[in-house]
């Protein structure tokens, strides 16, 4: 089985580790992106399985970044896990293609919606 990668564009450093950390050790490869600079261009580099978006990132708005990779045929059918402190905003993607999780988001059901995303 090859190896899945996850991109991870979370703002708060110790959360970003967490998840890094925990999707590590189920056997995934990670890539942070901790500030949102350029995430579309990290997601070019380095074509992830799944990407994990806080909503709320520094230089990037979540909602923006959802529309432009579906607006991309070649990456409109990505798989996005949503995390957010913001309920509202993870009521309006809700039934969209996204899965949303609202923070605090507790480890195993993180592990447990990325199994489920990525089909393991």
């Amino acid at each position: 089985m090859t190896q899945k990668t996850i991109l991870i564009v979370e703002d708060d450093y110790n959360l970003g580790k967490i998840y890094t950390l925990s999707l590590e050790h189920a056997g995934y490869k990670t890539v942070l992106n901790n500030d949102g600079k350029d995430v579309l261009g990290t997601i070019e580099e380095h074509n992830p399985d799944l990407l994990v978006l806080d909503m709320h990132v520094p230089y990037s708005w979540g909602p923006d970044t959802i529309k432009a990779l579906r607006s991309d045929p070649q990456k409109a059918d990505m798989k996005i896990l949503v995390t957010t402190a913001d309920i509202l905003v993870g009521q309006t993607l809700r039934g969209q293609e996204e899965r949303v999780l609202i923070k605090p988001v507790h480890i195993a059901r993180l592990m447990q919606t990325v199994e489920e995303m990525l089909g393991e």
